[in-house]
């Protein structure tokens, strides 16, 4: 008998070693993958009673981001640093964007009711801290605090919605949660004003009376929502991108910083925008590249080469500017003109109610047809104005005696504004109109900017069960 060549012994262990292969690689991927579990659709009272869990933390953050709209010069009044007043907005939002992408991915592992109760708690806390604040740091660290629980809030409803609801009801039930929204909106412009100028703890009450309602929302969705996290074989801690979460946070803190500090509190020519606005910038690029490789990213930038993925995030993107830029500049302006908080929320009372009305109706297009046709802003926006103000008071005022320290005063305290000399006061009111008209202006830009982005939308069938 001749000997087997190794030829032909090498010929013959191939197909045993490529299936060797081909198992570990299956195994190997079979750890990285999740499963995502279909539910059963549900009654829709037991769907009504989840959900509204959900939206009444939509409510309260609705509430909590026109509340502080009003407020937000009368607190940096009383701290007597008018300059605060974009820092009360930015820390806020800070928190928010950072805790939106961690919370999608961790509520992805943990389970939707755990996020939402953790949420609900961090913004009671932030509200405590607010309303017991001695000093604008701690004032600043309580927003933060409120932003990451509020992001929380907002972002954890939208994943319920996509567990639970059909992709072709989605849309009329995101209206309805944009009801909430709008309702909350209109409500805490009005309740913020009225509690800073009729209580005897003035804005203060107006942080603490969100707590026990936060407090309930969180035993709420402990009891009720019951929404299990994706299964996977590796276990829960080592399924969390801990790098991008990383990035995304330095990245959102860095620009803001940047951008808050450029012109206000610094001059731009200063070491500290100079370095961590191009920083921001190295660590948006870094995110990039580290999420396109992530085997389990904690945000799938991947699906941006999707048009009509771009194009909404687009979309959204801008609407936030717009919206957030209004929400914070238009009381300010009020107050400027000398209203009062309470009249200041009173014109803004009905302002939100065309976002929910338009949400409806789109939703319920959706649900019809089958086709489907709020950070950076106010930080820009904040930028535009207070370095517009600072120069118009520099250009009204420059070479009279004490300009320097009556700028300062007017800048730190709008309450300042009517124990101006009569010359001084109009001159000092046309530097603040010219900073709202850039401010405006900008907000225009970007409107325009989003109606060019709707135009790469592609049509794609919307469908009625939740396994499909």
């Amino acid at each position: 008998m001749a000997a087997s060549s190794p030829a032909a012994g090498s010929d013959a262990s191939s197909p045993l070693l490529r299936s060797m292969a081909q198992h570990a690689s299956h195994k190997a991927r079979a750890e990285h993958e999740e499963t995502t579990l279909v539910l059963q659709e549900m009654s829709s009272s037991n769907l009504f009673v989840i959900m509204c869990t959900a939206w009444l933390g939509i409510f309260l953050g609705a509430i909590d981001s026109t509340i502080i709209a009003t407020l937000s010069g009368p607190i940096s009044s009383e701290f007597n640093s008018l300059q605060m007043f974009s820092w009360i907005a930015t820390a806020y939002l800070v928190g928010n964007a950072a805790s939106q992408p961690l919370c999608g991915r961790l509520t992805d592992v943990l389970g939707r009711g755990p996020g939402l109760v953790a949420s609900n708690i961090l913004f009671a806390a932030g509200n405590l801290i607010c309303g017991a604040a001695r000093d604008q740091y701690a004032m600043v660290l309580g927003r933060v605090v409120a932003g990451i629980g509020g992001g929380g809030l907002i972002c954890i409803a939208t994943l319920l919605a996509s567990d639970l609801i059909p992709l072709r009801q989605r849309g009329l039930f995101q209206g309805i949660a944009n009801v909430w929204y709008g309702i909350g909106a209109m409500a805490g412009g009005v309740t913020g004003g009225f509690l800073h100028d009729h209580t005897a703890m003035g804005w203060r009450l107006a942080f603490f009376v969100q707590v026990p309602p936060s407090l309930f929302c969180a035993l709420a969705a402990y009891v009720l929502v019951q929404v299990p996290p994706k299964q996977s074989q590796k276990s829960m801690l080592s399924r969390i991108d801990y790098p991008g979460a990383l990035l995304t946070v330095t990245f959102v803190v860095l620009l803001l910083l940047g951008l808050s500090s450029g012109g206000s509190i610094v001059p731009w020519t200063h070491p500290l925008p100079l370095s961590v606005i191009p920083l921001s910038l190295v660590t948006f690029m870094l995110f990039i590249w580290w999420e396109s490789k992530a085997e389990q990213p904690i945000i799938p930038v991947r699906l941006l080469s999707d048009p009509t993925v771009l194009a909404s995030c687009s979309i959204s993107f801008l609407s936030v500017m717009i919206m957030m830029t209004a929400m914070f500049y238009i009381p300010l302006f009020l107050q400027v003109r000398g209203e009062s908080a309470t009249k200041a929320g009173i014109k803004l009372l009905f302002s939100p109610a065309s976002m929910p009305l338009g949400a409806l109706a789109v939703g319920y297009a959706m649900k019809e047809t089958g086709h489907l046709g709020g950070t950076i802003g106010l930080a820009v926006a904040s930028s535009v104005y207070q370095n517009t103000l600072s120069d118009g008071l520099w250009e009204m005022f420059r070479g009279k005696p004490g300009a320097q320290e009556e700028i300062r005063r007017i800048l730190d305290d709008l309450g300042y504004l009517e124990r101006l000399p009569a010359d001084w006061h109009d001159n000092a009111m046309t530097a603040f109109m010219g900073a709202f008209r850039i401010t405006w202006l900008t907000m225009v830009i970007w409107a325009l900017l989003t109606l060019i982005c709707v135009f790469p939308m592609k049509n794609h069938k919307l469908h009625s069960t939740l396994s499909r």
